[in-house]
Parts: C-alpha cells; sequence; structure tokens
C-alpha cells in the first residue's frame, strides 16, 4: 500500500530546492521600511522621522532611503486642485531627511513650485479659452433647443458632452507636456539622495 503523505509533507517536498536570498529579502523589508515612514510623515502621523531614521545602522540606511524616497517622488504629481502648494512644502520637509544637497533639493522644489502654479493658471486659461471658441456652437445648439421646444433654454459649456471631451482632450495634452518637466526633476532628486 501506497504510503499517504499530508499536505505539509508535499508542500516541503516541493520546495526542498529553492534557496531563499536572506540579504535580498532583508533589503526588501528595510525598503518597505522606508516607504511606510515616509508615508506617515506626509500625512502626518510620524513627527520624528530623523530620530528615526538616525536609528538605523549605517549599512541599512541606503535601503531605507531608497524605500522612503521612492514614496516623495511618487507623490509629487500635478496638483488637482488649485490650492495644492501645501503638499509639495510637506515633501520638501520630508525630502530634507534623507538628502544632504540642501542647494539643490531646495531649488528643484523651488521650480516645481513654479510649474504648479503656471499649471493652474494654464488649466484656467485653457478652459475659457475653449469656452469662447465653443460659444458658437452652444448658441447653434440653444437654438435648436429654442426651435423644436419653443422655450430659451441656456447651456453651460460644462453641461455639454463635446465641450468636455475637448476640454478633456487639451488638458490631457498639457498634462503630457508638464509631466515630462516632473519627470525630469525627480531625476534630478533622485541624485542627490
Amino acid at each position: 500500500m501506497a504510503k499517504i503523505k499530508s499536505a505539509l509533507e508535499l508542500a516541503l517536498e516541493k520546495t526542498e530546492g529553492l534557496s531563499v536570498d536572506r540579504e535580498k529579502l532583508k533589503q526588501k523589508e528595510l525598503k518597505e521600511s522606508g516607504q511606510k515612514l515616509a508615508s506617515s510623515i506626509i500625512n502626518g502621523t510620524e513627527k520624528e522621522g530623523k530620530e528615526k531614521l538616525s536609528k538605523f545602522p549605517e549599512g541599512d540606511i541606503l535601503f531605507i532611503k531608497e524605500g522612503f524616497a521612492e514614496i516623495l517622488l511618487s507623490n509629487i504629481r500635478l496638483p488637482l486642485y488649485i490650492n495644492s502648494d501645501n503638499r509639495l512644502n510637506q515633501l520638501e520637509e520630508a525630502f530634507a531627511l534623507i538628502s544632504d544637497r540642501e542647494d539643490i533639493y531646495k531649488l528643484v522644489f523651488s521650480q516645481l513650485q513654479q510649474l504648479f502654479g503656471k499649471y493652474v493658471e494654464d488649466i484656467q486659461n485653457l478652459s475659457e479659452a475653449l469656452k469662447q471658441q465653443y460659444m458658437p456652437v452652444l448658441r447653434q445648439k440653444q437654438q435648436q433647443i429654442r426651435q423644436q421646444t419653443g422655450r430659451d433654454i441656456p447651456i453651460e459649456p460644462e453641461q455639454d458632452p463635446e465641450f468636455m471631451e475637448l476640454l478633456s482632450q487639451n488638458r490631457r495634452a498639457l498634462e503630457e507636456q508638464y509631466n515630462e518637466v516632473i519627470a525630469q526633476a525627480k531625476a534630478e532628486l533622485k541624485k542627490v539622495i
């Protein structure tokens, strides 16, 4: 009669030839610790970031900083709202914890502040310009509605799906241009970690 093996025995047989690279596992864990620390600092739940970073051994700090920087850099993105400057200030303060090159990272964050301000301005200008450009089409649609219903119904550009699609396409093109500059800024910041 054949011996029936337990699930544990079967699993052990299948994983017998596999080996775990303990060093890579440790590096991954350190990187994740850096990511968690950065997230808690950005979210305001961690106030002693400098002290926590200084507690890590010299050999581990490189991987901690790598994970930390990943989170910071991933949070540098175009603002969704007009008053999103505060987020960039938080990122700059957190970046100070992992970089000695204050002259460079402060310059890059200053440029990002200006870039984000210009982006918000450009989005507003784009919206206004497209509204002006689209007004004849809207008037024509209002006239068609008046002929069909006999009533004057005002239509705002934001209510018109065609206008919103036009705005969305133009906004995406503008965002692509700005995202290229942001990618360059992130590359500069990565160099000074």
